[in-house]
């Protein structure tokens, strides 16, 4: 055992010796921002992913450096063979990319580099380690991204979320009206002599399908407590705008519904519980918060018609939660 522990200990100093030398430079920004804490944490993640992807020697710079020069000096005083820079650039809102750089010291010479763009800071860890591995195998960032089943910036997440939500209908077609003369008022709407408006309280079971990360597809099953319908709602959403950072994004919202409403009751009203049959459309916009965070607020308000027989039409909300881990990038 102890002649064994000799001989690892040998080959790691071996290893050491004549593995290449890298030394890993603070990374830098351009037209944006980064806290210090999350540059130092960035930096070090990209060195250990370079060690634990190739046969490296890695060292980490105390000096960022914006130039080749800056860096030739820094790679010189340490004794390294290579010097890595790395950079994060914002070209506008929602644009930004990562590019590397690998400098030999001895020639001066780029030895390597690679962009990698993005359209949000909330994945950076996956960036990071997509780029690395780009580096020790020495082929471009997107080309690695590709590789691993379209790469995580393409690949589509599924997040659930349950959402409450209610509905004003509108339209003189889709207000109760009186039915009979002699009708009992109603324990929950009482006196129904006049037309009086629908409002309904539903629950949402969402799925949402993130096929990139500005467009999303939901898939809705709203159970509605008054009417005792339900609906299938496919809405499509855009999300084109940021506020705060990253952490609310604006989207807009257009879809279909299928509603499943129940066989019409003829008491007071032509439409007791007015029928939710019917192929609908659906606009709107919202808001997703915490977009940075897995757990997320999202609210999102609507305008809803559907083409049954009263042709309902109804303004409404819904608010939720949604459990959306890497769903963003």
């Amino acid at each position: 055992m102890k002649n064994f522990k000799i001989i690892l200990l040998s080959l790691i100093c071996l290893n050491f010796l004549y593995a290449t030398k890298i030394l890993v430079l603070p990374w830098t920004t351009l037209g944006m921002e980064l806290e210090p804490t999350k540059a130092k944490v960035t930096t070090k993640l990209f060195a250990g992913e370079i060690a634990k992807l190739g046969k490296f020697s890695v060292f980490e710079g105390e000096k960022s450096c914006e130039n080749i020069e800056c860096a030739l000096e820094q790679g010189k005083e340490k004794g390294v063979d290579i010097v890595i820079l790395g950079s994060l650039n914002r070209l506008e809102a929602r644009k930004y990319f990562f590019e590397i750089k690998a400098i030999e010291v001895s020639t001066g010479n780029i030895l390597y580099i690679t962009q990698y763009p993005l359209e949000t800071l909330e994945n950076i860890d996956v960036a990071i380690k997509l780029l690395a591995k780009a580096y020790v195998e020495g082929k471009q960032a997107e080309e690695v991204a590709l590789e691993e089943e379209g790469g995580w910036k393409r690949k589509a997440k599924v997040a659930p979320s349950i959402r409450f939500g209610y509905n004003y209908f509108v339209g003189e077609n889709s207000y109760r009206r009186e039915h009979i003369k002699d009708y009992q008022p109603d324990p929950l709407y009482g006196n129904f002599s006049e037309p009086q408006p629908q409002r309904a309280f539903n629950l949402d079971l969402a799925l949402t399908y993130f096929m990139t990360n500005t467009i999303t597809v939901d898939f809705i099953a709203r159970f509605e407590f008054v009417n005792r319908g339900m609906q299938l709602l496919v809405p499509m959403s855009l999300y084109f705008a940021e506020l705060f950072g990253d952490n609310i994004s604006i989207f807009a919202q257009a879809g279909v519904l299928f509603g499943f409403g129940p066989p019409k009751e003829e008491k007071q009203t032509d439409y007791w519980m007015s029928e939710r049959d019917g192929f609908g459309l659906i606009v709107g916009m919202g808001a997703l918060f915490f977009r940075s965070y897995d757990f997320n607020l999202i609210f999102n308000p609507r305008y809803t018609i559907i083409f049954n027989k009263i042709n309902d039409q109804g303004i409404g909300f819904t608010f939720g939660i949604m459990w959306s881990p890497k769903a963003r990038y």
